[in-house]
């Protein structure tokens, strides 16, 4: 079989199943080259774009596009017989998804069931094609150490507004207040672009400063080896008010860190139900009383979690789940 693939952003959740579809089909990656012209660009660029979707679509059995992005918009608009499917990590849900022409894609893929069923609210048209599957973790990759290492909690991922780290740092400020030496380190670099996430970055560096905590609030900028960066945390939180699988959050998992997560819709589908808290006051109560625990209780909470990531996050199981969409679709 012939699988194009289009990257319509990072590819950061697809590497590794790439090198499954490798082994499996004869791949080819979309790419497309813009002009710099001094007239016409935007008009010509655009033409060209299509042209080159066209052909793609043209020499393969079955398109596969991660991210449901701008590129989806022109291929949904294009003739073809081929077969295309769709990832939506998140956002595109919002930001995209209202100018696809549902009518020509066969299958939609989402990491959770809200996502999946907000899909189905907005485009029931297209709901028989919207299918759940999570983006995997790499056990072998992702190894547990169960040492404690002095109270460190950790947040891996964007430093913008709905990660909602400001509240994090608040949150240190007064578990400390209350004589808990915990540190907090930041593994993610702000998002230059916007004038929200601009402020949102300056802000959160003053407020360090405002507290005086300079000394146990730590930014480590971009992590380049995640499952190194995990290794030396203790509590990993998922703060933010809105993620789709968040896979920093199922890895942290899958490293042995104990893990809470602020309840955003699908969380419940991830964690046990004590490890989710609603306000700033239940996150800090979760984690002194995970602290006070006997290391024996620590270990056995979280080795459930690693049990939980290994059982929903599988990679033989997704990649062969992966394999039934696209094949089941000819």
């Amino acid at each position: 079989m012939k699988l194009g693939v289009v990257i319509d952003g990072s590819d950061q959740f697809i590497r590794e199943i790439l090198k499954d579809w490798k082994s499996r089909y004869e791949i080819e990656i979309f790419t497309y080259d813009e002009l710099k012209l001094k007239y016409f660009e935007g008009r010509i660029n655009h033409r060209r774009l299509n042209f080159a979707l066209q052909k793609l679509l043209n020499k393969n059995d079955v398109v596969f596009f991660e991210w449901g992005g701008s590129l989806l918009i022109e291929a949904s608009r294009l003739t073809t017989s081929t077969k295309i499917i769709t990832r939506i990590q998140g956002w595109e849900l919002w930001e995209f998804a209202p100018r696809v022409q549902w009518n020509s894609i066969n299958q939609v893929i989402f990491l959770n069931a809200p996502m999946k069923n907000h899909f189905c609210d907005y485009f029931p048209e297209a709901a028989d094609k919207a299918i759940v599957v999570p983006n995997i973790v790499r056990m072998d990759v992702f190894q547990p150490d169960y040492n404690n290492h002095g109270g460190v909690i950790g947040m891996l991922g964007r430093i913008i507004p709905i990660k909602r780290v400001y509240e994090a740092v608040l949150a240190i400020y007064e578990l400390r207040s209350r004589g808990f030496n915990f540190s907090l380190r930041l593994g993610g670099i702000p998002n230059e672009l916007g004038a929200d996430n601009i402020r949102y970055y300056i802000s959160l560096k003053h407020l360090v400063d405002k507290l005086n905590l300079q000394e146990c609030v730590q930014f480590d900028g971009y992590v380049e080896h995640p499952e190194q960066f995990l290794k030396q945390i203790d509590i990993f939180l998922s703060h933010s008010f809105f993620e789709s699988q968040h896979v920093a959050l199922s890895e942290a998992m899958a490293s042995g860190c104990f893990c809470l997560g602020h309840a955003w819709d699908g969380i419940e589908d991830i964690l046990p139900a004590e490890n989710i808290y609603f306000s700033n006051d239940e996150l800090i109560r979760k984690v002194i009383e995970y602290w006070n625990q006997p290391e024996g209780d620590q270990l056995r909470r979280r080795t459930q979690l690693r049990d939980i990531s290994a059982h929903k996050y599988d990679y033989n199981t997704i990649c062969q789940k992966l394999q039934e969409i696209i094949e089941g679709i000819q």
